[in-house]
């Protein structure tokens, strides 16, 4: 009989039931064909790296008297541990962050109070010294700011004359002074330093309320605190001026705390509410609402309507001296004034107006 002659004539389902056949026979021999030296290889290697796994998951499980040594185990197996959901940084850079906010928290200034007046009389040569400029011309440059500005007798006329307001000079310069003091006393002077302390100008919150935060985009990181470094800082003075008023507003990002010092005592939620914006806006994903605490702030009460920029610098002062606020008053303004004048002529807190050179608690 023809074979080809056969399958040819075969109906379809007995050439279906041969060809399945044929093909499971060659399935039967692939399997038994003993594997190669290679692929035994491979076996034993995936076998070996199972139990090293194995062996370093059961090690991270055992308990240690002085806990697990999980430097040793990252040493010879590295192994990188999955982000949770949401998070972009290392579970190791978060809890290091976590770690020194609370040791800056735990060094955080108390304000004291001190038993006798908190403010040190001004020195004789020092009156002398004021008594002397009010003959002069009024464009006469009587002092330097620390950029190198000119503050002319007509600039300190707006201090030491009694209800005079202060003008924007005087505010910022006397700032600048303030920071400069902080700066220098914790060590942070350096030409590289990432500056732990900053004053704002006057222009800054007029901006930042007319004309919203991209006026004001590029402030901090002019300053060198901008975006997340502004959490490294310690405190941020914001003066704020709005209809004919000076109040002041301190930031202490690193302690994530606003407060808001008013000398008319008005509650002024909006003044606070365009800072909290801007944070939001600086720190973008850094800014995390719940952190943030509005601190109840009391300050000292003016009794006129012309005080106002006084209260707000010595105020600044107080807080950057760890003074609290209220242990001056109304009746010290008139040697407040002066001592600015004074301060501002010595070109910094020192010197015979070093916070803390008598000792003891530190004097405004």
């Amino acid at each position: 009989m023809n074979t080809v002659s056969t399958f040819s004539n075969a109906s379809p389902p007995i050439l279906a039931r041969v060809a399945q056949r044929a093909e499971q026979q060659t399935v039967e021999e692939k399997e038994n064909v003993p594997p190669s030296t290679e692929a035994v290889k491979k076996v034993e290697v995936a076998a070996r790296d199972d139990e090293v796994q194995t062996r370093d998951n059961e090690w991270l499980r055992t308990k240690f008297p002085f806990g697990r040594p999980v430097s040793a185990v990252r040493l010879f197996y590295p192994v990188q541990k999955p982000l949770p959901p949401g998070r972009t940084e290392s579970i190791y850079a978060y809890e290091w962050r976590k770690i020194e906010e609370e040791k800056r928290a735990k060094q955080k200034p108390t304000r004291v109070r001190p038993e006798g007046p908190a403010v040190r009389p001004l020195p004789p040569k020092w009156e002398m010294k004021i008594s002397e400029i009010k003959s002069m011309p009024n464009n006469r440059q009587i002092a330097t700011t620390l950029s190198g500005d000119p503050l002319t007798k007509r600039d300190l006329a707006t201090c030491y004359t009694p209800m005079a307001w202060l003008n924007d000079e005087i505010i910022n310069s006397y700032l600048a002074l303030i920071v400069d003091y902080l700066r220098r006393s914790h060590g942070n002077a350096g030409r590289h330093d990432k500056p732990r302390f900053h004053a704002f100008n006057t222009f800054f919150f007029s901006n930042l309320r007319d004309k919203g935060y991209q006026s004001v985009r590029r402030w901090a990181t002019r300053a060198k605190i901008g975006g997340e470094a502004l959490l490294n800082v310690d405190t941020v003075f914001i003066p704020v001026h709005n209809s004919a008023h000076w109040t002041l507003i301190v930031v202490r990002p690193g302690e994530r705390t606003i407060e808001h010092f008013d000398s008319l005592g008005s509650l002024s939620r909006r003044h606070v509410g365009l800072v909290q914006g801007w944070l939001r806006a600086e720190l973008a994903s850094r800014y995390v609402e719940e952190e943030w605490t509005v601190l109840p702030s009391i300050s000292p009460q003016q009794d006129n309507g012309s005080d106002c920029g006084v209260f707000l610098l010595s105020t600044a002062k107080a807080v950057a001296i760890g003074l609290e606020p209220q242990s001056y008053g109304a009746k010290d303004i008139v040697v407040l004034r002066r001592k600015i004048v004074a301060e501002l002529m010595n070109g910094g807190l020192e010197g015979d107006f070093d916070p803390t050179s008598g000792g003891g608690d530190p004097l405004l």
